[in-house]
């Protein structure tokens, strides 16, 4: 697998960025604050409608997700920071957080953890949105070299992403 490259990279990256010997850059001058989100999703928190949450995360998926990831986290594929720009407010946690209407659940990793990345083991994201009535919505990302699929994943049988990523065909392993 990649991941130890990965970090090593990463780490190499910011140590020479560190010591670049560049002066640091005077901070910004003070602005004009940003304005209020406007649409419904970016200023639900608490998440109230999981489904139309869940589905602006997909098209924010689609639209953000890089073909190659390159050096950035194999399981990211650039959308995670989409979301994260989208619902400021909300927190996107690992699977070991249930979701709540202001926590995202999440798994991300290739299907079977035990085995190298390919065709027939490819990268699944998985993630679990609750709301405020009780409704869950998931969705599962996948696909190898590159994220393929955007798929969602309606009233799974448990609001978790395990659950998410296995109703939506992609069940996990490892």
């Amino acid at each position: 697998m990649r991941r130890p490259l990965i970090a090593a990279t990463l780490a190499a990256g910011l140590l020479a960025a560190a010591c670049g010997g560049e002066e640091p850059a005077a901070p910004p001058e003070p602005g004009p604050t940003a304005a209020e989100p406007t649409t419904p999703a970016e200023s639900a928190v608490p998440i109230e409608d999981a489904v139309a949450m869940r589905d602006e995360m997909l098209q924010l998926a689609e639209a953000s997700a890089q073909p190659d990831p390159g050096e950035a986290l194999i399981i990211d594929f650039g959308v995670g920071q989409a979301w994260v720009d989208a619902f400021p407010g909300v927190s996107f946690s690992g699977h070991a957080i249930p979701p709540d209407p202001s926590t995202v659940s999440m798994y991300g990793n290739v299907q079977n953890s035990k085995d190298v990345e390919g065709e027939d083991n490819p990268y699944v994201v998985a993630a679990a949105v609750l709301d405020t009535e009780g409704t869950c919505a998931g969705l599962v990302l996948a696909g190898y070299p590159s994220l393929e699929e955007f798929l969602p994943v309606d009233d799974p049988s448990s609001c978790d992403p395990f659950t998410v990523a296995a109703e939506g065909g992609f069940e996990t392993f490892g």
